[in-house]
């Protein structure tokens, strides 16, 4: 590319020395060798220079490198000079330099060393980027308003350093002359310095987060605080057996190397680098600093371990039930027994496959280490029931569909048409109900489905789908209505005449009424109609005999299936519809089928953890997202009766919590874990005590629980 480059040098030199820098901006470093190239070729007038800018001048975090001297070095120039040579010239990687406002000098300057600091607050972090000018003061007022805090009761506590934390009082220490370091975590919290110290002569301490990694530290937390785990890997005969793959026994020996510092430990925190370099080793998975999920974590880590402390074949003895059946004899000698881990931590499932068309049951067995659950609305159960005119005997069918996916009314007819072998079903209409109760009585609201899409979210576990033969009956009424806010049609009784084209069409008592069948249905307080333009103009079709006019429906609510752990393994057993994308060959009928499966807790283990599954695809976002919803869980449970398997009482007790704040892409795992009856919360570094109904938290997201006698 030729170019003036006396002309272009000009123009760029210009802006450097006259930028005035703002709010927002951004600011760029060059290293010094191709800048001063570009200034020779300026002045020789040399319109065939085109240097190639490599920039070599940041350390291994991609930040300047400290040793380096700014002009002799690297040059900072602003983003609008930057933009123009990066269009001119190729470059190697951009060195961004942020901007921040100099109280000083009372203008914008760009910060070359910037200090990253990470602020700890109850289960939730989040990081800020701050000029090293900044006082702790602003750091405080910076925090504060991060989390919303207004209480001036609040203060930083230093937990950069190994051996105690500090508190800082000092409100005009500038961050620069805190520490050299590019980073600091700090504590924002309005408990007394002494409640710190307290915990920490206890022995219990935090783990530092080395880039991401509070999935890793959250899970260790949970394993090493429980004495099940800890005497098992710091018996004195276990590294006699360490004779798995190399990177796998490095990595085991690493794991117990952090029990054994916990336990003997006087700092307020352990170092991670070099179990998180292992974990790298045995595992590509886990490598960059990207955030992992913490269940994926947990599960491939007691995978490596127990790959790595083989149980040699003399050793090995079938764990529970010695009559177990041949295809579970199998799984237990494969994958449970040959390691010293297999009855603490795995169990086995019993998976019952149905073909649909041969009604063949084919039974297999699978270990597990840690028990998926679903939440209940996650999965969508419909009862459909068949009526025609005259009928005297209903038949009531079940329907079943994919986890995370729509339904479409013409989906929903073909799979009553193939499964169902309904060759009339054209004459049927789709009515949905929702199921009204009080303490004495139950009533039925019937709504016509003629809606292109039922969106799970519309729908849950309590809903049904009833099919009606109305090929005889002459409607009572054509209603015109609108969809709402993108919910449920809700039918009117209203002029069936009259055709609303916007919201303002709406009468206040039709609007009132709208309402209020809101309120009742959904169980929401504050319902308002927005305004359209144009209304999506639904016709319903009501019928006397199907929809009971005269029923007055205040004060009933829609019921719902609470969300408390025991439903979640209720569910777990229920009958699930396998992907329709995956068929299933049937062994008895060679047919490819869309099956159904059960599956079912047959044996557990000492250590039980669940997996509470909160995240699903949403068709409408087009991506996943996370179900924030609270589960309930209790302190103790008795497992026997969510068994396939005959076996006495199987009593737990819950000791940790995995908690997961935020979305996929921006979350935080922290630890809630019982301690000789004290809880504690575990923060990465950071270690307060707790109530020990705080382990009961609404981020709740891995629960471990123990097998007690």
């Amino acid at each position: 590319m030729n170019v003036n480059v006396a002309k272009f040098f000009e123009q760029i030199d210009n802006i450097i020395q006259n930028y005035k820098y703002s709010d927002g901006d951004k600011a760029y470093a060059i290293t010094s060798k191709w800048y001063n190239a570009f200034a020779i070729a300026a002045k020789t007038k040399d319109n065939n220079f085109s240097k190639k800018i490599i920039n070599d001048i940041t350390d291994s975090n991609w930040r300047i490198d400290p040793r380096l001297t700014p002009k002799y070095d690297y040059v900072i120039v602003p983003q609008k000079a930057w933009n123009k040579i990066k269009n001119t010239y190729k470059f190697s990687k951009e060195v961004e330099i942020p901007v921040f406002y100099n109280s000083e000098l009372s203008e914008y300057v760009p910060c070359i060393h910037p200090k990253e600091i990470s602020i700890y607050y109850s289960q939730t972090f989040a990081t800020l980027i701050l000029s090293e000018e900044n006082t702790i003061k602003q750091v405080l007022e910076q925090s504060k308003k991060c989390f919303n805090i207004n209480n001036n009761n609040y203060h930083l506590y230093n937990f950069s350093l190994k051996n105690f934390p500090t508190l800082l009082s000092n409100e005009e220490q500038k961050l620069k002359d805190l520490t050299s370091n590019y980073s600091i975590d700090l504590l924002l919290s309005e408990k007394p310095y002494h409640v710190f110290l307290a915990v920490i002569s206890r022995g219990i301490c935090g783990l530092e987060n080395v880039g991401q990694t509070c999935y890793i530290n959250a899970i260790i937390q949970c394993l090493s605080h429980c004495k099940l785990i800890t005497d098992y890997f710091l018996s004195n005969d276990i590294n006699k057996y360490m004779n798995g793959k190399e990177e796998y026994v490095k990595l085991t020996q690493e794991f117990i190397k952090i029990l054994k510092m916990m336990i003997n430990n006087r700092n307020s925190f352990i170092p991670m680098k070099e179990f998180k370099e292992s974990l790298s080793n045995a595992n590509h998975a886990f490598k960059d600093t990207t955030q992992q999920d913490a269940g994926e974590f947990f599960t491939s880590l007691l995978s490596m371990i127990s790959a790595a402390i083989m149980r040699p074949k003399d050793q090995r003895e079938p764990i529970g039930d010695k009559e177990l059946p041949d295809k579970a004899k199998e799984i237990v000698e494969k994958e449970i027994d040959n390691s010293f881990l297999g009855d603490i931590f795995y169990g086995l499932l019993n998976n019952k496959t149905t073909c649909p068309k041969c009604n063949h049951v084919t039974e297999n067995y699978a270990s597990f280490s840690l028990l998926p659950l679903r939440l209940p609305s996650s999965e969508l159960k419909m009862e459909v029931v068949f009526y025609s005119i005259g009928m005297k005997k209903k038949e009531i069918y079940y329907l079943q569909k994919q986890p995370g996916k729509d339904f479409t009314v013409k989906s929903l007819l073909k799979d009553l048409k193939s499964s169902f072998n309904f060759p009339d079903l054209d004459r049927y209409q789709l009515v949905g109900i929702k199921e009204l109760s009080d303490r004495n009585r139950k009533y039925h609201q019937y709504e016509l489905i003629t809606q292109s899409n039922l969106p799970r979210e519309k729908l849950n576990n309590r809903d049904f789908i009833y099919i009606y033969d109305v090929s005889n009956i002459e409607p009572k009424y054509n209603i015109t209505i609108a969809e709402i806010d993108g919910l449920d049609p809700i039918v009117l009784f209203y002029d069936p005449n009259q055709i609303m084209e916007n919201s303002r069409d709406l009468p206040p008592n039709v609007q009132e009424s709208i309402k209020n069948q809101l309120k009742t249905i959904l169980g929401v307080e504050n319902v308002t109609i927005p305004n359209f333009s144009k209304l999506n103009k639904i016709i319903i079709k009501i019928y006397p005999n199907i929809y009971p006019t005269d029923q007055d429906l205040s004060n009933f609510k829609h019921e719902e299936m609470a969300l408390t752990l025991e439903n979640c393994l209720k569910l777990y057993s229920t009958t699930v519809l396998l992907d329709d994308k995956n068929l299933w060959d049937c062994p008895n009928c060679c047919r490819q089928v869309q099956a159904t499966r059960n599956s079912f807790i047959y044996q557990s283990p000492k250590i039980l953890a669940f997996y509470l599954s909160r995240w699903g695809f949403s068709i409408q976002k087009n991506a996943y997202e996370k179900d924030t919803r609270e589960v309930t869980f209790p302190d103790t449970i008795e497992l026997s009766k969510f068994m396939i398997s005959n076996t006495k009482k199987r009593n737990y007790e819950l000791f940790g919590v995995v908690n997961h704040g935020g979305s996929m892409s921006g979350g935080h795992y922290t630890a809630g874990v019982k301690i000789d009856g004290t809880a504690y919360l575990f923060n990465d570094k950071i270690v307060t005590e707790c109530q020990l109904s705080d382990l009961h938290s609404a981020n709740a997201y891995i629960l471990f629980y123990k097998l007690v006698d």
